[in-house]
């Protein structure tokens, strides 16, 4: 509606190039002065008067003339799209006036044609009903960025004038010409029919611009959230790559039902649980007691309602036993429950790494206490088997955790599982509460009675365990109920052992000599190897577990245990051809993960156990266990076969002079459009020589370096990150340094080659 309150400033002028003024200018071109003036003078408030007055005066002959009721979603439509255009530095009457003026005049017009202006008054009902609302777009999308949307808009308003141009031009001819009155009435169908297709064809234009740009706008939006949620990946494994989740549930799937339902009901449980304080409980118990699935336990259970931070160290993966890894696994954890934190994106990006683990453990402390204060709740914090790291980690840890209780601005609970010592290096302030329970034998004794049932049974039913007499099965439960003191470790080897029997009474006496302790226990399983060759092969195995920077595969173990600095090549037929036949040798010390075919040893005790001092012969140094390893990697690096993988240096000199040379001698450089390329051509026509350059350029380019498969080398990629670390051991004082000086020159002299496709690094360190 206009308004006489404002006055509108002044419109731009439409250039005479402009649609909108050649269709104004056409329209009037056929108008006398009166009806000129009721174009010029049209509005929305006199166009609407104009109809309801003939609607006034012809009531009484016809009731389908209620024109004012059929052009409103006509005339609406238009005025949005004015309404739209005021936004535009005031330049909707530019566009309005003409669609106004001559919607006006033709209906003035054809007010003397009943049938006609009732056609009229039909078509612009139907073009309001399919006429696109441009404020219902425009809410959608912005006209200035999307100028094809805006410019399909004003096409359909643009032709309201040209459609009303052919009305009044149709007009004219009937009021001109009274032959043409009789001859041609006022009455052609496929004029309003065109019409209307017109304008369904302008809707389908503007609504596939429509369905494009919600199409780009999805696809847009769709890959804002691939790179939002690539990058929080990154960032997240910066913090940490350790996957506790799998350890989880290995322990979870082990965890026989009901196990540490005992603890649960302690008071020392519901003390720690008390809600809106930070506190401390620690679970103490000797080695092989089960601490690691009660840990599992009290995670699921957590888990339910609250949330929950956990974190296993694992003596079988040295990258669990860092601190840094510690922080940066119990930080990422604690972002993995926010939908975004970018206050500590740029920080994460710019600390420094190593390419598997913050370097600093300072720093990936401090991640964690900023995602606490973050995280703006109460969570729980479950760390298992913390004695598992050595006493400088431990320290480190405990400080860590110390400080962290001590300065979060929300509640913290944690829980810790190890052995009685860690307590002296906790200490936790007095204003943090802390409780403490022991995994006794008495604690657990129904746990222990459960499994050892459960266990027994369950070898019966599989076959595994076969005995004759059905009473012997609760003979064997209630020895080995008397014998496990609380180790559930225990238990596992003894019904391993008792599985080995051939008979009942082989059965019985073996309850009869079992082992008093695990340290027994691995006395007796590794004393039952035999063969030199079996047994060096075993030890290797135990001392690459042991020494290993990160968990081996079996694939890695079985090269591992293979060559040694006596070898020279890659030989497959050296290889250990039945890993699990030496597994089963060692009385299953040695499992191996049916998912991920890791290989470690049945629990740490057991690596406690072989690198005591002691005249086992399966004992040794951490030292002569990475002189080991080193020693295997540099002569792996130095077999021949990688020979034929590497590539020798040639120096390239001038070989592309050589070419152009040869080129520009032929004449070849010359521009085929030069004049002066047809005197050459006669030039060397006369002198017999051909100009065309037959040069084989590929011989003077570099040759594509071909791509090594290494396919083969399954250790490689391991060596490749930690030889250096395992070299580091050597000692220069000894025959390993002359050994391998000696392997150096041997392989330097007969392989002369530079690193090409083989690379080593030093990430490791």
């Amino acid at each position: 509606m206009t308004s006489s309150c404002n006055v509108p400033a002044p419109a731009p002028a439409l250039g005479n190039d402009d649609p909108w003024t050649i269709a104004k200018t056409r329209f009037l071109a056929a108008l006398d002065n009166k009806e000129r003036e009721l174009f010029l003078n049209a509005t929305l408030e006199n166009l609407y008067y104009n109809t309801s007055n003939a609607d006034r005066q012809d009531s009484g002959d016809s009731k389908t003339r209620t024109t004012s009721r059929k052009l409103g979603p006509f005339v609406s439509a238009i005025e949005n799209y004015g309404n739209a255009l005021d936004t535009f530095s005031n330049i909707a009457p530019l566009y309005l006036a003409p669609i106004w003026g001559s919607i006006r005049v033709v209906l003035v017009m054809a007010r003397a044609h009943g049938k006609f202006y009732d056609r009229i008054v039909d078509t612009l009902e139907r073009i309001g009903d399919i006429l696109p609302r441009f404020r219902d777009y425009e809410r959608i999308c912005d006209r200035q960025k999307h100028q094809r949307l805006t410019q399909a808009l004003s096409n359909a308003y643009l032709d309201i004038v040209v459609l009303c141009t052919k009305f009044q031009r149709s007009l004219g001819e009937q009021n001109n010409s009274s032959l043409r009155r009789m001859l041609k009435p006022l009455s052609s169908t496929n004029q309003f029919e065109d019409a209307i297709d017109l304008f369904r064809q302008h809707r389908n234009n503007v609504e596939a611009r429509m369905c494009h740009m919600v199409d780009a706008a999805e696809h847009r939006d769709a890959q804002l959230l691939l790179w939002a949620a690539e990058r929080r990946r990154k960032l997240l494994s910066r913090l940490s790559s350790i996957d506790c989740k799998h350890r989880h549930r290995i322990l979870r799937e082990a965890r026989h039902e009901g196990t540490g339902v005992w603890l649960t009901a302690r008071d020392e449980y519901r003390n720690w649980g008390t809600p809106d304080t930070t506190s401390v409980l620690c679970c103490f118990g000797i080695p092989g007691c089960g601490k690691s699935v009660i840990a599992s336990s009290v995670i699921d259970s957590l888990r339910i309602s609250r949330p929950v931070f956990y974190y296993y160290f694992n003596y079988a993966d040295k990258r669990t036993l860092e601190p840094a890894n510690v922080f940066g696994t119990l930080a990422r954890q604690c972002l993995e429950g926010m939908e975004t934190f970018e206050s500590l994106a740029d920080e994460i990006e710019q600390a420094d790494h190593d390419g598997e683990r913050l370097t600093d453990h300072s720093k990936a402390l401090d991640f964690m206490q900023k995602a606490a204060n973050l995280y703006a709740r109460q969570f729980y914090i479950v760390l298992d088997g913390l004695d598992e790291a050595n006493e400088s980690s431990q320290k480190v840890i405990c400080n860590g955790v110390r400080q962290l209780l001590n300065n979060a601005s929300v509640e913290i609970k944690l829980f810790i599982t190890g052995r009685e010592e860690l307590e002296s290096l906790l200490h936790i302030k007095p204003t943090v509460m802390f409780y403490s329970v022991i995994v006794s034998p008495t604690a657990i004794e129904l746990d222990i009675d459960s499994y050892i049932r459960a266990s027994t049974r369950l070898r019966i039913t599989e076959g595994s365990l076969v005995i004759r007499d059905p009473a012997l099965e609760e003979l064997i439960v209630q020895e080995l109920v008397k014998g496990a003191k609380g180790m559930f470790l225990w238990v596992a080897f003894q019904l391993q052992d008792l599985s080995e029997a051939e008979s009942d009474a082989g059965i019985k006496l073996a309850l009869k000599n079992l082992p008093r302790s695990l340290s027994e226990t691995y006395d007796r399983l590794l004393s039952r190897i035999e063969g030199l060759e079996r047994l060096q092969l075993i030890k290797k195995l135990f001392k690459w577990i042991v020494c290993a920077r990160q968990p081996l595969h079996v694939e890695e173990l079985r090269e591992g245990i293979t060559f040694t600095l006596a070898d020279t090549e890659w030989d497959s037929t050296k290889i250990v051809t039945n890993f699990d036949r030496l597994v089963r040798a060692c009385g299953n010390l040695v499992i191996v993960d049916s998912n991920s075919q890791i290989v470690q040893l049945a629990h740490y005790t057991l690596q406690q156990y072989l690198l005591q001092s002691s005249e086992n012969p399966f004992c040794f140094t951490i030292q002569e266990a990475n002189i080991m390893a080193g020693e295997f990697c540099i002569a792996y690096l130095s077999f021949s076969n990688f020979d034929t993988q590497l590539t020798r240096y040639r120096e390239n000199v001038n070989t592309d002079i050589t070419a152009l040379n040869k080129i520009a001698s032929k004449g070849a450089l010359v521009s085929p459009d030069n004049p002066a390329r047809e005197v050459f051509k006669f030039w060397k026509t006369i002198r017999h020589q051909d100009a065309t350059a037959e040069v084989d350029l590929a011989r003077y380019l570099p040759r594509k370096m071909s791509v090594s498969d290494f396919s083969d080398f399954e250790f490689l990629s391991y060596l490749r990150k930690h030889w250096l670390w395992h070299t580091v051991y050597f000692d220069s004082g000894k025959h390993t340094i002359t050994s391998i000086s000696t392997i150096v020159q041997v392989n330097t002299t007969n392989h002369q080659f530079t690193q090409s496709s083989l690379s080593v690094t030093t990430d490791g360190m």
